[in-house]
């Protein structure tokens, strides 16, 4: 994901700086950038809610993390903070991509099946609504215990070409069709995030008056 790195040019600074004030800035630099990253943190954990329906809310929100500054970067010129999103799949949403799997197609869950609420507590679709499990068809019609043949209810099949098929969901009793996923060759995944806009914009805003707060709390035990 990206990353927005602070550069502050201090060489200039420096020079005109006395013993205490070089023993200081590293660690005031260092503490801005730190909680400037933690502002643009908040920020994009609050827009996830916004954008998109959580349904693991902490989870989402913990893989947005933060790289501390190190003030020990500081004479190295290479002292920076970093916000992160430790999800791939983000990316798809920040940058806006074709989604693709090599050989196979995307099974994307319709309406149908997602009115029967067929996701986990984490998001996933619990394991019996696979396609796969599906399409075994484990219901088995069986007999009666007169011995009768029974009417199995329910079947699962694909229907469709070879650019876009569907897995239906047919009930013999009532002659009811649903439809539960759509399989294609690729999803286009449009861009949402806002990762970068909204760490640059949190950035921008905080980052002289982080400046200035750690100013006066460090430079304040050097006095």
């Amino acid at each position: 994901m990206p990353s927005v790195q602070i550069n502050v040019e201090m060489k200039d600074l420096l020079k005109a700086m006395d013993f205490t004030m070089k023993s200081a800035m590293p660690r005031i630099v260092a503490e801005a950038m730190t909680k400037t990253a933690f502002k643009a943190q908040d920020a994009v954990r609050a827009n996830l809610s916004k954008k998109y329906t959580l349904r693991s809310k902490n989870f989402m929100e913990r893989s947005i993390n933060i790289k501390k500054a190190k003030a020990a970067d500081f004479f190295k010129n290479s002292l920076h903070s970093e916000v992160r999103s430790g999800q791939k799949f983000m990316v798809l949403h920040e940058l806006g991509k074709d989604k693709t799997i090599p050989g196979k197609r995307l099974a994307i869950p319709m309406n149908d099946l997602l009115k029967r609420n067929p996701r986990s507590a984490t998001g996933k679709i619990r394991n019996r609504w696979l396609p796969k499990a599906l399409l075994k068809n484990k219901r088995k019609a069986g007999k009666t215990k007169t011995g009768r043949e029974r009417t199995q209810r329910f079947r699962h099949y694909v229907v469709g070409g070879s650019n876009t098929a569907f897995l239906v969901r047919e009930d013999t009793k009532s002659e009811r069709i649903e439809y539960l996923y759509t399989f294609v060759k690729k999803a286009t995944i449009k861009k949402t995030f806002g990762f970068e806009r909204t760490v640059v914009f949190h950035a921008a805003a905080n980052y002289v008056r982080q400046f200035e707060k750690a100013y006066k709390k460090i430079l304040a035990r050097f006095t």
